[in-house]
């Protein structure tokens, strides 16, 4: 579900960055009292492909991210060996180094973000919850093979909504699904509107589209974010404009012990 979480799983992660461009547009509209139970039962590729992703855990590793959105660029590195509140360092501000107030700056939003981060990965095992956010985007009875080779399956599907307002926005998505069957895992998850989208009143969303992709599983197993690319056009109460396109990637992947990992 698209609540204002901060998971550290490949699906949560990837929204988490996706939420830099959707902001509160996306809050509202993709909230977490939109979705219903599961329906019926996915294709069994697409089950195990999903479960993969639920086992996927980002955390633990260091990585790069490269952000583009607008004439705004940022190059940052994450390393969880650092000590805590020093995991973030920003490489790179619009092309150049940035100052040193701009590196601060960086490392404190994102000190405050993981601070969050572990807070709800604590509270979410507490509860015996995995990070089902892939999985609850979609209305299994909707799921419909649109082709296959060897190597993958794509599959066509409609968002799950029982919402009346998520209704309105989910009917005007199309959701198109690409699992590779190596390790089955998703390779890449693409949302996209079919035409104007009026969620609500005062909210008229000309172009919505959110494209996932996802790395092969690891040696460890792991089937992490590669990139989110975001766009959102729109205005909203007829007066806010909304125009927002942004890329995020991810690479550089590196398995790290983490100093707040218990000792065994």
């Amino acid at each position: 579900m698209l609540s204002n979480k901060d998971h550290s799983s490949p699906a949560g992660f990837a929204f988490r960055a996706s939420r830099f461009a959707l902001s509160s547009l996306a809050l509202f509209l993709l909230n977490s009292s939109a979705f219903a139970a599961p329906a019926t039962t996915l294709p069994p590729v697409v089950e195990r492909a999903l479960e993969t992703m639920e086992r996927s855990d980002q955390e633990g590793y260091a990585y790069r991210m490269s952000k583009t959105e607008a004439a705004s660029t940022e190059v940052a590195i994450f390393d969880p060996a650092k000590p805590e509140g020093q995991t973030w360092r920003l490489l790179q501000k619009d092309g150049k180094t940035p100052t040193a107030k701009e590196m601060e700056e960086f490392r404190k939003e994102r000190a405050e973000r993981e601070k969050k981060r572990v807070e709800q990965k604590k509270e979410s095992k507490s509860k015996g919850k995995g990070d089902k956010e892939l999985r609850e985007m979609i209305a299994p009875e909707s799921v419909q093979l649109i082709s296959e080779t060897a190597e993958r399956a794509t599959y066509r599907f409609k968002m799950r909504a029982d919402d009346e307002d998520a209704k309105k926005f989910a009917d005007a998505v199309r959701g198109t699904l690409v699992i590779a069957k190596a390790a089955p895992h998703v390779e890449s998850l693409d949302l996209a509107s079919t035409g104007e989208i009026k969620p609500m009143t005062g909210v008229k969303i000309a172009e919505f589209h959110l494209a996932l992709t996802f790395l092969p599983p690891d040696a460890y197993g792991q089937a992490l974010p590669a990139s989110v690319h975001s766009v959102v056009r729109g205005r909203a109460m007829l007066v806010k404009k909304l125009d927002q396109d942004a890329t995020i990637t991810f690479s550089d992947y590196a398995r790290r012990a983490s100093p707040v990992t218990p000792a065994r």
